[in-house]
């Protein structure tokens, strides 16, 4: 069985380059069939340094001009068509045997089955996040293992896509990836674009009838910077996380009861309590508690938010120019 790693990118050479280096340093099984870099975006250095490490890696370099890590994976898998696929961030360094023990699943188990390994964290020196933050950051800035690993993704606690093993024709058949979540989806960049790109694709392949199968020693390790432990950036992300829980179906399409809203009247009457709780707690000396009450309002302003894209772009679920289904 051939396989190959797809590593979307976008800006981030010297962050790259820690990944393939790390996936050279590691145990290459024989049967791998090429790591694809795809730069997305402008073009920053990726063609260079896979130039440089292709006598450690049997590297294919890609550039995109659409920014958008949705677009280049569904590009790359409709490249692709049938194979194994282990999905990896450009921010991440792997374990040494993170590559055998993908080949070794998807070998044993096969098609109808997708797979996801444990999330670490290396922090930028100095950046740790205070311990009681930590509740509020995603499990990208804190670390992540399945509760349960013998059944994986349950309540919505799906495979981190920094860490991600799924067969081409199964991504297909599941709907692909959808277009209008994830970095570089609605404007450039990773802030300002709603979350959770992977999380949408393993939903769709749970209703599509395939299994999650969790891999303890496929480890990899992701890089936060310091910026991305602060309270500013754990309210940002708790704006896009709720903005995304619209588009990715997880809330009924607002246009099926107020179309000419938009956003269900019921919502702006929860923001108008959210901000009244902000501005009664801006006295109170716990700093836990008003920072509480202002995540409580930025989910609320991103559940809008995530209304009123979906309303702008022909209603929530829009997956490559197509509707998916409502829960």
């Amino acid at each position: 069985m051939s396989f190959q790693v797809v590593i979307p990118t976008h800006r981030r050479p010297a962050l790259l380059e820690r990944t393939l280096r790390s996936l050279a340093a590691g145990r290459i099984p024989t049967d791998l069939g090429r790591v694809v870099v795809l730069e997305n975006g402008c073009e920053d250095g990726a063609a260079d340094l896979c130039t440089r490490l292709a006598s450690r890696l049997p590297l294919e370099y890609h550039h995109r001009a659409d920014a958008g890590k949705g677009r280049a994976l569904q590009w790359a898998i409709e490249r692709l068509q049938r194979g194994f696929v282990v999905l990896l961030d450009d921010d991440v360094r792997v374990s040494e045997g993170l590559l055998e023990e993908y080949a070794s699943a998807a070998r044993r188990l096969g098609r109808g089955h997708f797979f996801g390994g444990p999330l670490e964290i290396d922090y930028e020196k100095d950046g740790q996040p205070e311990e009681w933050l930590k509740r509020y950051l995603p499990p990208s800035a804190r670390g992540w293992r399945p509760a349960n690993p013998l059944a994986p993704c349950r309540n919505l606690d799906f495979f981190k896509g920094a860490n991600l093993g799924l067969f081409a024709e199964d991504v297909l058949t599941a709907s692909g990836f959808m277009a209008a979540i994830g970095p570089g989806a609605l404007v450039p960049g990773t802030e300002g674009n709603p979350t959770g790109l992977e999380d949408a694709l393993q939903h769709q392949m749970l209703r599509a009838g395939m299994r999650p199968v969790y891999l303890a020693r496929a480890v990899a390790w992701h890089w936060v910077p310091r910026e991305r432990c602060s309270e500013s950036w754990a309210l940002q992300r708790a704006y896009r996380n709720m903005s995304s829980s619209v588009l990715r179906g997880e809330r009924p399409d607002p246009r099926l009861d107020v179309p000419w809203l938009r956003v269900p009247p019921i919502e702006w009457g929860r923001y108008a309590r959210d901000v009244l709780r902000v501005a009664l707690t801006t006295l109170v000396p716990d700093r836990r508690r008003r920072f509480h009450a202002r995540t409580r309002l930025a989910k609320q302003r991103g559940l809008i938010h995530g209304y009123r894209i979906a309303g702008t772009r022909g209603g929530a679920g829009h997956r490559n120019g197509n509707r998916a289904s409502h829960r």
